[in-house]
């Protein structure tokens, strides 16, 4: 029986409650659709939680807190080249970790092309270029999201000198201020190897996740990104095989991806057509309250 067509049975009285909760999903879906194309990938994990899609972003959180990387609390998200998902996975992930009951915020260190505020449908014009640069306090940058438990801390103002702004002094001193608030901070980055932005990322993050596009991701490609991982001496937990071909696991279900585990930790969400049943909505938030963020303790070399 495929799953897209499942209906399970719902006592009488239960149906209209049941149906409204379907007409709410399938409206609020069909009002965040636009940005990002097809599908809302950036949030599938939210909008259709019983896809394969999003079991598969799950299952990567799985793997990550039964691996070595159980208890990393900055994990970056790097790829090989534009285009190979890694920017959809940061944010999926960290949605999966802020449903897991986690305090999770999404940084968007692509400093050349920031796509989260964008995902998550934020201002961005006040982000993590405008803390570095003494311009905004941290918590006036971080921003509440939809999703209970997660927060983000856009790019903001594109700067003129990413590479430098990531290796500053005040870009550590504030990893070190949000690790004292956040469970998991998720980061997203630039291309391995088109800049240097993600291997700078690398040496100090927790863990890294190397994402990897099937059908587009070249054998070389893939092996100059993880020979960069290794020059930047990264943690390097895992890879994430987007765009995976479907295989048995799923199809059983109507789905269109399938697990791929080699070293029993690769595990492959994708991008793809959203599974049919309907998706839950998730309640909006207001702004946040009771979130207490430290500010970076600046040393007097703090603008180096």
């Amino acid at each position: 029986m495929q799953r897209g067509h499942h209906r399970a049975h719902v006592p009488d009285g239960g149906a209209p409650a049941q149906r409204e909760r379907d007409h709410r999903a399938e409206r609020d879906r069909h009002r965040h659709r636009g940005r990002l194309g097809q599908d809302l990938r950036g949030q599938i994990v939210r909008f259709d939680p019983r896809s394969p899609i999003a079991e598969a972003y799950r299952s990567v959180r799985t793997a990550l807190h039964l691996g070595t990387a159980g208890k990393s609390r900055t994990i970056l998200l790097a790829s090989p080249a534009e285009g190979d998902g890694k920017s959809t996975t940061a944010s999926n992930l960290a949605i999966a970790f802020a449903q897991a009951g986690e305090r999770t915020l999404v940084i968007d260190c692509d400093l050349r092309e920031p796509v989260q505020h964008l995902i998550f449908e934020r201002d961005g014009a006040i982000g993590l270029s405008n803390v570095i640069a003494g311009q905004a306090k941290l918590k006036d940058a971080i921003a509440p999201t939809t999703v209970a438990n997660l927060y983000l801390l856009p790019c903001g103002p594109v700067p003129v000198n990413p590479s430098e702004l990531l290796t500053s002094k005040r870009f550590s001193q504030l990893l070190a201020a949000l690790a004292d608030t956040f469970d998991r901070i998720v980061i997203d980055s630039a291309p391995l190897t088109v800049f240097s932005d993600a291997q700078i990322l690398a040496s100090s993050a927790d863990a890294t996740l190397l994402v990897l596009r099937m059908n587009q991701s070249s054998r070389d490609l893939g092996a100059a990104a993880m020979e960069r991982l290794v020059r930047a001496n990264a943690n390097v937990a895992g890879a994430v095989a987007n765009d995976a071909a479907a295989g048995k696991p799923y199809r059983k279900y109507g789905g269109a991806w399938q697990y791929a585990l080699p070293a029993n930790r690769y595990l492959p969400p994708a991008e793809g057509a959203v599974d049919r049943q309907p998706a839950f909505a998730t309640a909006r938030l207001g702004k946040a309250e009771g979130l207490t963020i430290a500010e970076p303790q600046w040393s007097s070399a703090a603008g180096e």
